[in-house]
């Protein structure tokens, strides 16, 4: 089903300089330099986000954090390597917390964030233009609240009626689902003249997330016809039409193989045989064990289990793939706004 990217790609280790993430968004320097810089520790760091489990076990002081919902990446300050913050998600910005002032004129009830109605209501107007609207709302209440990415929209098909995550996915048709995420995408990544907007969108759960009950291990079993054909043709259409600037893998497994831990699905036929550039992340408290996650393609492991880089070359991470998912992520963060302690 393809082949690894990673194995085709070498980050060569930089003599060592003085230089920082200014240095990667001025262009004097190249994100795969930069990955290269960084040590062992920061490696660590950088390739798990920044979650309450990772702050605790650091020792880490919630002030010098930035605010989101959730968890964001991890920021390196000896480099200048800042922090990207997200949101949920599937209805609009879900904030719990602002990383900026809200003014009093616009705060509703403690919040100021607009909820829409939910994917499949909106995929029933088959309206893409109408959803371009959307994501330029929501990019607005985005950057309104100080955060810089969604985790939306999310493709997975309707396999069954009674699945409860189905208010987070547009239809049972691949095509359908696909040309409505792309009208958010585009609301949310792009401005009117096409220019980017500095935020991103996060296209969800890749792949073939179709069930609720026990979502953690459950297994989707089905044919590479089945997976091509339908599950997998929804994040194609996606991404080689209007390609996310990032994916987030899903809990389930494939074939007994978790996602987010699955070579073939993730560096083979997402990132090599799509070839799709941008950073990918887990979804939150995967079950596949992190060094799995980043040697099958994820770049961040979400939200934030601190591995040491020691045990992560135990497990069979090497040091070169760590600098290439480091890299991805470094580069996604040159492509966006992200947050300035």
């Amino acid at each position: 089903m393809g082949n690894a990217l990673s194995s085709k790609i070498a980050v060569r280790r930089y003599p060592k300089k003085d230089c920082s993430f200014e240095d990667v968004l001025s262009g004097k320097i190249s994100a795969e330099e930069l990955a290269s810089q960084l040590s062992d520790d920061e490696l660590a760091k950088l390739l798990t986000a920044d979650g309450s489990q990772k702050r605790k076990a650091l020792g880490l002081e919630n002030k010098e954090l930035a605010v989101g919902e959730g968890t964001h990446t991890h920021p390196v300050k000896e480099w200048g390597i800042p922090a990207s913050v997200m949101q949920d998600g599937p209805a609009g910005v879900r904030a719990s917390a602002f990383a900026n002032p809200v003014p009093p004129d616009d705060e509703i009830a403690g919040r100021d964030c607009i909820c829409y109605p939910c994917a499949t209501a909106l995929a029933a107007s088959w309206d893409i233009e109408l959803m371009e609207e959307i994501g330029a709302a929501i990019r607005a209440d985005l950057d309104k609240a100080g955060y810089n990415g969604l985790c939306a929209p999310g493709v997975n098909l309707h396999r069954n009626p009674r699945c409860g995550r189905n208010f987070e996915y547009f239809s049972e048709d691949p095509f359908l689902a696909a040309k409505m995420a792309i009208g958010e995408i585009r609301g949310i990544q792009q401005n009117a003249d096409g220019s980017p907007t500095g935020k991103y969108a996060v296209l969800k759960h890749f792949a073939v997330n179709n069930l609720e009950d026990n979502r953690l291990v459950g297994d989707s079993v089905l044919s590479e016809r089945c997976a091509r054909e339908l599950y997998l043709r929804v994040f194609e259409y996606v991404i080689k039409e209007c390609e996310p600037l990032s994916i987030m893998t899903a809990y389930n497994k494939m074939n007994g193989i978790y996602t987010s831990a699955h070579p073939e699905l993730v560096d083979g036929i997402c990132r090599s045989e799509w070839g799709y550039g941008g950073w990918i992340m887990t979804d939150w408290s995967v079950y596949a064990h992190t060094v799995d996650c980043l040697k099958a393609g994820a770049d961040t492991v979400m939200p934030g289990i601190y591995v040491p880089f020691e045990e992560m070359l135990e497990r069979g991470l090497d040091r070169n793939t760590a600098r290439i998912r480091a890299a991805n992520l470094i580069r996604h963060l040159s492509r966006t706004e992200h947050y300035k302690p």
